[in-house]
């Protein structure tokens, strides 16, 4: 808003007109309104600060005002780990952009009116499988392995030591007892750790 130090304004959308006596000094003042900036005087008038008139003839001075620059600004999302997408609190400041990848996800805070651009990451749930013999036997393929949420297990096979076969997997957090051999682990949504079990052979 543009206020003057004697008279007042009668308004027209952002035209403002007044009526002055001949040599009448009028000082106006630029007020910017929350988020934005004034940037300055222009015809009567230059600068920024307090644009100072003598009605010695009529008289138009213009005051420009910006929107004050916004930056993006990641949100709480970035740096989160998840078992899907972030959808939600994806940006603090700007507007975010498509969120892409299949995990890591990746997706940028754009600013406005000239603010600058924020760049935000998030990365998927992962889980530990640890593949161990319960004695009189080995394994063989990547007993220690990380697996992204919803995915699989590389294979691992059961080797039973001389005397003895291969009985079954047992495992902790709901894994369900089988004697597939190898075993693959598809559709992880927890840790697990997997016991290959093995029991003498019998002796005629």
């Amino acid at each position: 808003m543009v206020s003057a130090s004697t008279g007042s304004f009668l308004w027209s959308g952002a035209t403002g007109t007044a009526t002055y006596s001949l040599n009448t000094s009028v000082t106006l003042t630029a007020q910017a309104s929350a988020g934005s900036t004034f940037t300055g005087w222009s015809g009567a008038c230059s600068g920024t600060g307090s644009c100072l008139v003598t009605m010695s003839t009529n008289t138009s001075v213009t005051a420009t005002f910006n929107l004050t620059p916004i930056n993006g600004a990641c949100g709480t999302s970035n740096g989160g780990i998840f078992t899907a997408a972030p959808s939600t609190n994806l940006c603090g400041a700007g507007t975010p952009s498509t969120v892409t990848g299949g995990g890591p996800w990746a997706w940028t805070c754009s600013g406005q009116y000239g603010g600058s651009n924020a760049n935000c990451s998030a990365n998927i749930q992962t889980y530990a499988i640890t593949f161990q013999s319960g004695g009189n036997g080995t394994l063989t393929g990547t007993t220690s392995q990380t697996v992204n949420h919803n995915g699989s297990a590389t294979a691992v096979t059961a080797n039973p030591d001389a005397d003895y076969h291969f009985v079954n997997w047992t495992g902790n957090n709901g894994f369900t007892t089988t004697t597939s051999n190898p075993l693959t682990i598809n559709n992880l949504t927890t840790g697990l750790t997997v016991t290959a079990n093995f029991a003498h052979d019998a002796v005629n």
